[in-house]
């Protein structure tokens, strides 16, 4: 490795001279997922805020429809009580139906 190495260039040339070259260009995959990872975690907190508030939005707005329409119906705005049992059984039939 020590031989003698000899370049001849003309005017206003750029010279380089090297026996070993190292080119790291970019970053490595490795690092590549950390980032990913650190930006889809701010962004799955974001964009789960962001769906929270629209969810609590459409509901608001579904029930400042819905109670006075059912203000309307007779019987409608009754208080109802529900038990275990009664909670268990509707479970039952919204996930039967949720089946078919």
């Amino acid at each position: 490795m020590n031989e003698k190495q000899v370049q001849k260039a003309g005017d206003n040339s750029q010279q380089l001279q090297a026996s070993t070259i190292i080119v790291n260009n970019g970053i490595e995959e490795k690092r590549a997922r950390e980032i990913f990872m650190e930006m889809f975690d701010i962004a799955r907190k974001d964009l789960t805020d962001e769906a929270y508030s629209i969810a609590t939005q459409r509901v608001t707005e579904f029930e400042n429809e819905l109670i006075p329409k059912m203000g309307k119906i007779e019987g409608a705005m009754n208080e109802v009580t529900f038990d275990a049992k009664d909670c268990k059984e509707i479970c039952d039939f919204l996930n039967d139906w949720d089946d078919e």
